[in-house]
């Protein structure tokens, strides 16, 4: 409601990319391994160590995408992957997942409110159609966008991508072994 009548707000401060990751992989993996499926988290390095967002809305975003993933895979993976455009100033994260996927038809209506793959989805698995829609706008807010592509039967992917701010006196993370502590 607060989106559809332009009272959502977003406060963008430095935020910390690995700690706000840390805490999608500790709420998901969990999670996935109980399914008996794998959740794992790819860096595309180097990637700055902080960048100025709303870590809020932004957190909303990929607990949805990882939820819809967790959701729709039986069996396989879920994939975070993270990568930087420092020369575009933008940091796009995808969500993949060997789940049921989505029909090529669907594909268009998927950030539509209130939408969802199609009838059954909704008594099977759920849910208000509302997520992605909610995603889309706040990726939009946060200097950015989403967008999916799906091969039924195979899994989906979701790229959100997001301004990162200015990022020239910026720490960036070359390899894992920096992340160490």
């Amino acid at each position: 409601s607060k989106i559809d009548a332009d009272k959502m707000t977003i406060e963008k401060i430095t935020t910390q990319l690995f700690p706000l990751f840390n805490e999608i992989r500790t709420y998901f993996e969990p999670k996935a391994i109980e399914k008996g499926i794998d959740f794992n988290i790819h860096y595309d390095f180097p990637l700055p160590e902080k960048i100025q967002t709303d870590p809020t809305r932004l957190k909303q975003i990929l607990i949805n995408l990882c939820s819809n993933a967790l959701k729709f895979t039986e069996t396989g993976s879920i994939t975070m992957a993270v990568c930087c455009n420092s020369a575009d100033q933008k940091l796009a994260i995808t969500v993949s997942d060997t789940g049921v996927g989505v029909k090529e038809e669907q594909l268009d209506k998927l950030f539509d409110p209130f939408a969802q793959a199609s009838p059954s989805v909704a008594r099977q698995h759920g849910g208000t159609g509302l997520g992605l829609s909610i995603s889309k706008r706040l990726s939009e807010m946060l200097g950015g966008t989403i967008n999916a592509a799906s091969v039924y039967g195979e899994g989906s992917h979701f790229e959100v991508v997001i301004s990162t701010g200015k990022l020239e006196n910026v720490k960036f993370i070359r390899n894992r072994s920096e992340l160490a502590t």
